[in-house]
């Protein structure tokens, strides 16, 4: 698992540092605050021989085109020259440099060489990773560039000496849910569906099933006949969803942007209770934002009996002039103290 963050140079962040970050670890402020910023850095670490990962950051921030100035935004001050460094500790340390790159293409007629002219030049740009995990004390480097002619098309070189040790997944705020019938299906094939129910039964009670026929999904709660699963509100599909992606991210990592969409406030407590069981059972580590002060109230409700859970945390992002992200880190216990008293939290 990560234990810690730093962050220099990426999108909105000068730098920042996070530390102490347990198996759930949530992120609350104010508007622009870097929320999302922070959850996409971590992401990029996930995955840092994979230069394609900047591109997916600016798709899901509903950036589609792939010019030299769109890619330039994922860099603080937007410019060429500048670079993102990120760095991790914990089970193994990570370093992740990322630079924009422009490279003249000269296209040269073979049939009637001349020394020192070219038939044609155009110039290709993309994103330069360089990436070192240190207990290995080696550098890698892979790079994506841009076809001039069609931003559609890249070609890429990717390390191939390296290979990604961390499962992770990244749910944008942007993209609908959207329950994939595919990969519950090897759930079921793998019979670990009981466990799934077990979970969602905190949230719903009355639920002996969720059975998948042909692509669709029937809820049984008791009845007569088993109800689409479509009909029990965007609460219970959302829950489901964050349920199965915690399943998927099993010895990984889960990153969950605003994860508060669309689920009512009395059942973020209950939601808690089957996040952190889930999150225990199948060794997973997640990392989440919320806009929502229910979703912390909600937190501190799930816990508050126990007062010290070791294993959450939940940090106040605050934004600095300089555009340095400061963070305030608390326990349970220090949460729910300054909820109570009423302590502005956002």
């Amino acid at each position: 698992m990560f234990e810690n963050l730093k962050i220099e140079g990426y999108r909105g962040i000068a730098k920042t540092e996070l530390s102490q970050f347990g198996r759930i670890n949530l992120f609350f402020g104010k508007n622009n605050c870097g929320k999302s910023s922070i959850l996409e850095a971590l992401f990029l670490l996930t995955g840092p021989s994979n230069p394609t990962l900047p591109l997916l950051m600016n798709q899901l921030r509903g950036i589609s085109k792939h010019t030299l100035q769109t890619m330039a935004l994922e860099f603080h001050q937007p410019a060429i020259h500048n670079s993102i460094f990120i760095l991790s500790e914990g089970n193994e340390a990570r370093e992740l440099t990322i630079q924009l790159v422009k490279r003249e293409n000269s296209n040269v007629n073979l049939k009637d060489i001349v020394p020192g002219e070219t038939s044609s030049v155009t110039y290709s740009y993309g994103f330069s990773t360089t990436f070192r995990i240190r207990h290995g004390n080696k550098n890698y480097k892979s790079e994506v560039l841009i076809n001039p002619e069609n931003d559609t098309q890249a070609s890429q070189n990717i390390a191939s000496d390296y290979k990604e040790s961390i499962i992770a997944r990244f749910i944008s705020s942007r993209i609908s849910f959207n329950i994939d019938s595919s990969d519950y299906g090897q759930i079921i094939q793998n019979k670990e569906e009981e466990r799934i129910f077990d979970l969602m039964r905190i949230i719903e009670p009355r639920l002996i099933d969720i059975q998948l026929v042909g692509n669709e999904f029937l809820v049984n709660l008791g009845g007569e006949t088993r109800l689409p699963i479509n009909v029990m509100g965007d609460g219970f599909l959302k829950i489901f969803n964050l349920i199965l992606d915690i399943h998927y991210s099993k010895n990984g990592i889960l990153i969950v942007d605003e994860l508060d969409n669309g689920i009512h406030y009395s059942v973020m407590p209950l939601l808690w209770k089957a996040i952190d069981e889930a999150c225990t059972r199948l060794n997973v580590q997640l990392f989440a934002s919320t806009h929502s002060l229910d979703l912390i109230k909600g937190l501190v409700s799930a816990f508050d009996d126990e007062y010290n859970v070791p294993h959450i945390a939940a940090y106040k992002l605050i934004r600095r002039p300089d555009d340095e992200i400061a963070s305030v880190r608390y326990s349970i216990g220090e949460l729910s103290y300054s909820v109570n008293q009423n302590i502005e939290m956002r």
